[in-house]
């Protein structure tokens, strides 16, 4: 017999589905505040675009103090060669951009970079088309 923690009833929620919002998440007991619930792992991690406009490295997220090293194959900043493994999360936007030929050529971080925000985009994408389980 495998056990499941939801008709145990020892989860503080309850999974539901309603037709007008599909799946959700209540309360089946008292929480407390900052009680944690569940902890899962993100399918999809990306830069935050929306912060103070500095390069950020779109391996590990680090911010920049400038364009100290760029991805030899599609321009974006990276922290240094680490960042630039061929199993790393850059790998698959920066395969896209070696096809579709678009390069990184922002050079003004004094204002937000929109180029950014595509970045997650394409990997929600990815995962659709190659990991929809995800």
């Amino acid at each position: 017999m495998v056990f499941d923690p939801c008709v145990e009833g020892l989860l503080p929620y309850t999974i539901l589905y309603k037709e007008r919002c599909g799946r959700l998440l209540t309360a089946s007991q008292d929480i407390s505040a900052g009680e944690v619930l569940f902890s899962d792992t993100p399918g999809a991690v990306g830069p935050d675009s929306n912060t103070k406009p500095v390069p950020v490295c779109l391996t590990c997220y680090k911010r920049l103090p400038c364009l100290v090293y760029r991805c030899w194959h599609c321009s974006w900043p990276l922290c240094s060669p680490f960042c630039q493994k061929a199993e790393g999360p850059h790998a698959r936007e920066c395969e896209l951009f070696q096809i579709h030929s678009p390069r990184f050529d922002i050079e003004d971080f004094d204002k937000p970079c929109h180029w950014y925000n595509a970045i997650m985009v394409l990997r929600i994408l990815w995962l659709k088309d190659n990991k929809p389980d995800t």
